[in-house]
């Protein structure tokens, strides 16, 4: 049985194979045009990424020129979401916050 309430447990392990399951590449293809549609209609130019995993949405975000801030309860998600910042050559600064 799954305790939602220790996601640290739930997901200890499972960060580095999380970009491996999924093909962002085709994902966020498929997602971006949703995504823009939305904040053009109801962002004031900052987005919170909760439940982040390894920052892909938040780095799309963030390429748009959107402020994004970004977490998730998993510290493991939270590292690999800022080595995949640093890894994509963006500067996430104070963005992505400890969990």
């Amino acid at each position: 049985m799954i305790n939602a309430n220790n996601s640290e447990n739930l997901f200890s392990g499972f960060a580095s194979d999380y970009d491996r399951m999924i093909d962002w590449e085709k994902r966020l293809t498929r997602e971006a045009p949703f995504f823009k549609r939305l904040f053009a209609e109801r962002v004031s130019g900052k987005v919170l990424d909760t439940a982040c995993a390894t920052g892909r949405h938040a780095l799309m975000f963030g390429s748009w020129g959107l402020q994004v801030a970004a977490s998730d309860a998993s510290s493991e998600m939270i590292d690999r979401a800022r080595a995949n910042a640093l890894n994509s050559g963006y500067d996430y600064g104070n963005g992505i916050p400890g969990s």
